[in-house]
């Protein structure tokens, strides 16, 4: 769009006014799709939760990841089927965690507390959990959400904890998940944590899935560059 057309909406409906391109949104859903043409791409509710915005993403067979039982409601009420929808189970009351593990979403239990009970209410025999593998990443320390200093996830120390608590309860672990930091921008730490995670599995026979997550990161400076996608491809391609 112009300069003058952006002036026009802005006189039009008032300011502050966020504008999005439909077309640009499709693109980036695209970039990432031929980067990664094997995986299932998640685009993070938290980043921005606006109905009309969630529709475009949905019309694009992505999936989504969530945080909170509201946007759980919310992706839900857009038109995301369950097999496209994940949950992490940050800092959840009990309550929280029993009402998201009925929508039949992808749950990613954070902590050994939400595994004891997931085990004790018999909420399911297979999980997926949240690991900190001691990797971290990010624009900002704000947003870093692995690593030593990081309140999410089972640290690698507690795995041997994770597996007595498993074959306590009768569970399977058949999914990990991590989530490094927000708005990466280096494509070797991704790389790290994902030779890291894949190393990791190996302690876990009976997985079906790997969620490596982080969020890919833009150039909001001029002086910045957005994370080299190719890179990432073609380095998580030689992993596999």
């Amino acid at each position: 769009m112009k300069k003058s057309e952006y002036l026009s909406l802005a006189k039009k409906y008032g300011t502050p006014l966020y504008v999005y391109d439909e077309a640009v949104i499709r693109r980036q859903c695209q970039k990432l799709r031929i980067a990664f043409p094997n995986a299932a791409i998640h685009y993070a509710v938290k980043a921005n939760s606006n109905p009309a915005l969630l529709r475009i993403i949905e019309s694009e067979k992505f999936h989504v990841e969530c945080v909170s039982l509201g946007e759980l409601a919310l992706v839900q009420s857009v038109g995301f089927p369950k097999e496209r929808i994940s949950f992490t189970c940050s800092n959840l009351t009990e309550g929280e965690l029993l009402a998201a593990s009925k929508t039949g979403a992808r749950i990613h239990l954070d902590s050994l507390e939400q595994v004891r009970i997931w085990g004790e209410r018999r909420l399911g025999k297979e999980i997926s959990v949240r690991l900190n593998q001691g990797i971290g990443a990010g624009h900002h320390s704000h947003v870093i959400t692995g690593g030593p200093d990081s309140k999410f996830g089972i640290s690698l120390a507690d795995v041997p904890t994770l597996l007595k608590l498993s074959k306590k309860y009768g569970l399977t672990v058949t999914g990990l998940q991590q989530h490094i930091g927000s708005n990466v921008l280096t494509p070797a730490m991704f790389l790290k944590a994902m030779k890291t995670l894949f190393a990791t599995a190996l302690v876990f026979p009976e997985l079906s899935h790997l969620d490596f997550g982080g969020g890919f990161g833009i150039a909001y400076r001029p002086q910045q560059s957005a994370l080299d996608l190719p890179a990432v491809s073609k380095g998580f391609s030689k992993l596999c």
